[in-house]
């Protein structure tokens, strides 16, 4: 069951003013984690549970959901899940975050169509209004080679609530992968970020400067 993430070049937007930024991020790493995973014909469900180790039951602890149809040239994908933080002693409260994506993907020849649309809302535990978002991204993925493919994906994410809501960061990404083996790959990236006001970055964990911004990486990647 390909993960949502897969449908994706690298990077995402991120807004920022006045000091303060605001990146509604994925769920990319968990630990302590048990997992289900069954295939039913063109159907896949998966399940995962992280237990966080905390003196509260629930504190750090996250679950995700996932379905998958894929039959001929289509593919369909629905994951939802909740990750909670720890409890503040002062106000008994916690974060919490809730993320839906719904993802369909289309294979034309040796090209891969997508678009994924994904909501977010975390509630604080300082008890400040959610932060509420609605992302929705489209591409294309070429299979130039059996090693080398070629993707190009476009993001647009609407801020609806708590920091910077109305300036709804823009996203356009090219990307160049080489697989030196399965678990291997060399790539390229570049991309263009841009808001509707305040100051934009393409890093998802620094702060952005000036009203758009571009980037260009490349790297190796393994998976052990």
């Amino acid at each position: 069951m390909p993960p949502v993430n897969s449908w994706a070049t690298a990077g995402n937007a991120t807004a920022t003013a006045a000091g303060v930024s605001r990146a509604d991020g994925m769920l990319t790493g968990v630990s302590n984690l048990v997992k289900y995973r069954g295939a039913f014909g063109p159907v896949s469900v998966g399940a995962s549970y992280r237990f966080g180790e905390q003196t509260g039951f629930s504190d750090g602890n996250a679950a995700v959901l996932a379905a998958a149809y894929n039959a001929g040239p289509l593919g369909l994908v629905v994951t939802a899940e909740q990750a909670n933080g720890i409890t503040v002693a002062a106000s008994g409260r916690r974060d919490r975050t809730r993320t839906v994506h719904l993802g369909a993907s289309y294979q034309v020849g040796p090209t891969k169509l997508f678009a994924v649309v994904r909501n977010f809302d975390r509630s604080l535990a300082s008890g400040a209004a959610d932060l509420e978002s609605r992302t929705a991204w489209v591409g294309a993925a070429y299979a130039a080679s059996p090693a080398l493919t070629l993707t190009a994906a476009y993001y647009h994410q609407d801020i609806r609530s708590g920091v910077r809501p109305g300036d709804d960061p823009k996203l356009l990404t090219l990307r160049a992968r080489y697989a030196l083996s399965k678990r291997t790959d060399l790539y390229a990236v570049v991309g263009h970020a841009k808001a509707r006001s305040g100051a934009v970055g393409v890093s998802r964990d620094d702060a952005g400067f000036l009203g758009s911004q571009s980037n260009v990486a490349a790297g190796i990647q393994h998976r052990f």
